[in-house]
């Protein structure tokens, strides 16, 4: 699929990887070709989306003579990419394309494969006709004896709230089902929006700068606080002085914005269906029943500030949102810039059902909205996609 600016190309690439959970591929020539991807390559690593950058160069007898075009391409990928292979002779390119596809697949990095163009005119000797691919990531669980400490905490507490973030993409069953049993209120983050919906029992939405004050109060007043897969970065909407257990299938991300009483490095899924039948049922409902009556609340006043009964002019941005919201197909994609095209995004729009979003939400680079969509419809042309375009768009 050619387009006309290689950021469109690697931020197609990363919406196709971040909606299939497979990866995506996005090519650029030399110099500024290649430049043009940077941003969007970016935005996949910041999402952990797993995308396969395919670049040109110049010919070898032209390198460090100051060229047309001339750019150190590993050098100035080194930071986005996990992994680089420079294909030097036509005899590495098998093996080498295997171990960066590898790479992006299960470990969700983003790698480059740099062609020179006089190594492109040969051809390849042999091609490795029998290898296998994993494609399906393997399920992480943390010691009995740490689980038992994280249960003994839950069965103490009086006040217990749910942290989830994307990392419970498919853990919601189970998550629900114990908050249920506990009467734990369900705070997420933006991204877990696509997750977790207002009419998920005890599910009270976000928290943070364009969050509400339910899914605030939940996190902020709780006596144990449980992150789910979650990296959220604004430590400030994080207690100090609960105990907190953290579950997060990367050790790095354990303990980085909270002081952590228990940090259990596994999968989501895996690790609550360990917990589950560690943790004793509660009866007290008041604390859900609580930041459910203010998330309620919060939710009734977004809703009139969506109504089409809100004739001011000029026209509210929130009545757009809510009627694109009420509008869209049950299996609706949202591709979204970044700025106010997110708030109204997460305070008006609604993500049940099979509804998914993509953007550059931990990059925060303008213009990514109408590119991501462009990836978002290159995977099912016939699904709808709407495209939130604004702040740079």
């Amino acid at each position: 699929i050619t387009v006309r600016h290689e950021e469109n190309a690697a931020y197609s690439a990363y919406s196709e990887a971040a909606l299939t959970g497979g990866i995506g591929v996005c090519a650029g020539t030399v110099g500024p070709g290649a430049l043009h991807l940077i941003n969007g390559l970016y935005s996949a690593k910041r999402e952990q989306a797993g995308v396969v950058a395919i670049t040109g160069q110049i010919g070898h007898k032209e390198r460090s003579t100051n060229y047309h075009q001339e750019v150190n391409l590993v050098k100035m990928f080194d930071d986005v990419c996990a992994f680089q292979a420079t294909i030097d002779s036509a005899e590495q390119m098998p093996r080498l394309a295997q171990v960066a596809i590898q790479r992006a697949l299960i470990q969700r990095e983003v790698v480059r494969i740099e062609l020179p163009i006089d190594v492109t005119e040969h051809p390849v000797p042999s091609v490795r006709k029998h290898y296998h691919i994993v494609s399906t990531p393997s399920a992480v669980i943390p010691p009995q004896s740490e689980l038992e400490r994280a249960a003994k905490l839950i069965n103490a507490g009086k006040k217990v709230a749910f942290f989830c973030g994307i990392g419970c993409r498919d853990s919601k069953e189970e998550i629900v089902r114990l908050a249920r049993r506990i009467h734990a209120p369900i705070t997420h983050t933006l991204k877990a929006k696509e997750i977790f919906d207002y009419d998920d029992g005890p599910v009270v939405g976000m928290t943070g700068l364009i969050g509400n004050p339910g899914g605030y109060h939940a996190v902020r007043d709780c006596d144990v606080l449980v992150m789910l897969g979650t990296d959220f970065p604004y430590e400030w909407f994080l207690p100090d002085g609960p105990e907190i257990i953290q579950v997060d299938r990367l050790a790095e991300n354990v303990g980085r914005r909270a002081s952590v009483t228990v940090g259990l490095v596994g999968t989501v899924k895996e690790t609550v269906a360990l917990l589950d039948p560690l943790i004793d049922d509660k009866s007290d409902e008041a604390y859900l029943s609580k930041q459910k009556k203010r998330a309620t609340s919060w939710l009734n006043a977004m809703d009139k500030q969506g109504s089409l009964d809100n004739t001011s002019e000029p026209l509210h941005p929130q009545v757009i949102a809510k009627a694109v919201s009420d509008h869209a197909a049950e299996d609706a994609i949202f591709a979204s810039d970044v700025g106010e095209c997110t708030v109204w995004l997460a305070r008006q729009m609604r993500m049940k059902g099979g509804r998914r979003m993509v953007g550059s939400f931990n990059h925060g680079s303008l213009g990514s909205g109408f590119p991501t969509g462009l990836g978002a419809i290159a995977c099912n042309p016939k699904r709808q996609v709407w495209a939130m375009c604004g702040d740079g768009g």
